[in-house]
């Protein structure tokens, strides 16, 4: 599941992008930019930093990514996304919407 901020609620966003493969997408509203990078995988690890997980990222800019190992960590960035998440609502492209019939 991904959260993200309002600016990807148009066609072909990275919202539009994640669906495609499947992943459940939240938009959150309240922020201006939600412009957090955190990835928490098994309740332990955690990756973050200003990587954007792009091409000119990896070739041509200088950005940063940490991998911690620590449950505790894990779990503040838990509770910072239910959160993000209860502010936030389902997105529906427009393919999505075209899809269930509703307008």
């Amino acid at each position: 599941m991904a959260i993200l901020d309002k600016t990807n609620e148009r066609k072909y966003s990275g919202a539009t992008l994640l669906e495609a493969a499947g992943i459940p997408v939240w938009i959150d509203f309240e922020p201006a930019i939600a412009h957090n990078k955190i990835v928490v995988i098994d309740g332990h690890l955690t990756i973050g930093g200003s990587y954007n997980y792009t091409a000119s990222a990896q070739k041509r800019n200088a950005e940063n990514v940490i991998f911690t190992d620590s449950a505790d960590i894990a779990r503040q960035f838990m509770v910072n996304w239910d959160s993000r998440l209860k502010v936030s609502r389902v997105f529906e492209s427009s393919v999505t919407k075209d899809l269930s019939g509703s307008n």
